[in-house]
C-alpha cells in the first residue's frame, strides 16, 4: 500500500491502515513531513521528488495506491506515473473539481481511459467526515472492503458486522 502524501489525512491514515495488516509505504516530497515517527506501524517512510517516483518506489499491479499530495500538480505527477503500472486500487483525494481536471489531463498525457476511470476520486466511503481522522476512515474502511472484495469475502472467524 502506497500512500503519497504525508499530511494531516495522511498521518491520520497510515497508522491506521497498519493496524489492519496493510504493509504501508508513506511517500512525500517534504522533508518536515517525510519522519517515521509521524506515521507509527509503516514500513517504510520516504522522502522523494514526486515527479520521479521510480527513483525510490515502484508500485505494481498487485498494490493500493493513495494519492493525497499538497496540490493538484503533484497529484497529476504521481498518477500519471503509477496508473500505467495498473495497480489493483488507485484513489485519490479531492473534490470533484479536482477529478474532473485531473481526469481532463491525464487523458490529454495519454492515460487509456479504462486507468483514468479506475481512479476513485473523490476517496473513501461517504460517512460524511470532515476532520483529517474522518477522512481517514472513510478512507480506510473503502480499502478493507476492496481487500474483502479481493481476497473474496470476509475471513472465517473475523467480524461479522
Amino acid at each position: 500500500m502506497y500512500l503519497f502524501g504525508g499530511g494531516h489525512v495522511g498521518q491520520a491514515l497510515a497508522p491506521m491502515l497498519a493496524q489492519v495488516g496493510f504493509r504501508v509505504v508513506v511517500f512525500d516530497s517534504r522533508q518536515e513531513l517525510a519522519r517515521p515517527e509521524l506515521f507509527p506501524g509503516v514500513e517504510r517512510v520516504v522522502q522523494g521528488d514526486f515527479s520521479h517516483l521510480d527513483r525510490q518506489v515502484s508500485p505494481t499491479a498487485g498494490d493500493y495506491v493513495v494519492v493525497m499530495t499538497p496540490g493538484h500538480q503533484n497529484d497529476l505527477e504521481v498518477l500519471t506515473q503509477v496508473l500505467p503500472q495498473k495497480p489493483f486500487y488507485v484513489g485519490c483525494l479531492g473534490s470533484r473539481k479536482k477529478g474532473a481536471f485531473l481526469r481532463a489531463e491525464l487523458a490529454r498525457r495519454g492515460i487509456a481511459q479504462e486507468q483514468i476511470d479506475a481512479i476513485r476520486l473523490p476517496i473513501g466511503l461517504d460517512l460524511g467526515g470532515e476532520t483529517p481522522a474522518e477522512i481517514a476512515v472513510s478512507v480506510a474502511a473503502q480499502l478493507i472492503q476492496e481487500r474483502s472484495r479481493r481476497l473474496g469475502g470476509r475471513k472465517k472467524g473475523g467480524c461479522p458486522g
